[in-house]
């Protein structure tokens, strides 16, 4: 009795061979790839949040350091002032010659 079943002919046989030994190797090359791109994402990630952080933590302190500096000159100026008056060099009663000294 001669059947015609493809699945008993030799080139099924070779293709499903074929098929059995090429596919493992093919699926490990995948899953090495996928894991070693998602690694690579989640370490990028890191790097970036990290930078981000690094920058924003200079920011703040460069604004804090402007508005240290910003504010601390009226404070000299108010403190000049007043140890010109203690030492008399300025009368806070004489308008005329404190006008003076503070348009200069």
């Amino acid at each position: 009795m001669i059947t015609n079943n493809p699945l008993h002919s030799p080139r099924s046989r070779s293709l499903r061979l074929r098929t059995t030994l090429v596919l493992p190797f093919v699926l490990q090359i995948v899953a090495a790839v996928g894991l070693v791109g998602y690694v690579s994402f989640l370490n990028g990630q890191k790097a970036v949040q990290s930078l981000a952080n690094k920058l924003v933590e200079e920011i703040e302190d460069q604004v804090a350091q402007y508005l240290d500096n910003y504010t601390s000159v009226p404070h000299q100026i108010n403190q000049v002032n007043l140890d010109a008056i203690d030492l008399g060099i300025l009368n806070p009663e004489d308008f005329d010659a404190m006008g003076e000294y503070f348009w200069r």
